[in-house]
C-alpha cells in the first residue's frame, strides 16, 4: 500500500477542489495479467472512492 499526505493550505485546496489532482507513481513487476486498484480517501470528510483496471505487463 502506497499513501500519500497532502497538507495543503486553504487556497490551494480550493483549486484542487475545483480542478482535481493527479498523482503517479511506478513499479516493477514480471509479465502477466494484473488487477490495478486504485482507492483514495478525504479525510475530513470520510469519503471514499475506488476504480479499478485490467493490466497487461508484457
Amino acid at each position: 500500500m502506497v499513501q500519500m499526505a497532502l497538507p495543503l493550505k486553504p487556497e490551494t485546496f480550493e483549486r484542487f477542489s475545483k480542478s482535481g489532482i493527479d498523482g503517479g507513481m511506478s513499479l516493477e513487476a514480471p509479465p502477466g495479467m494484473y488487477r490495478l486498484r486504485v482507492v483514495v480517501e478525504e479525510v475530513l470528510r470520510g469519503e471514499m472512492g475506488a476504480t479499478s483496471r485490467n493490466v497487461r505487463i508484457q
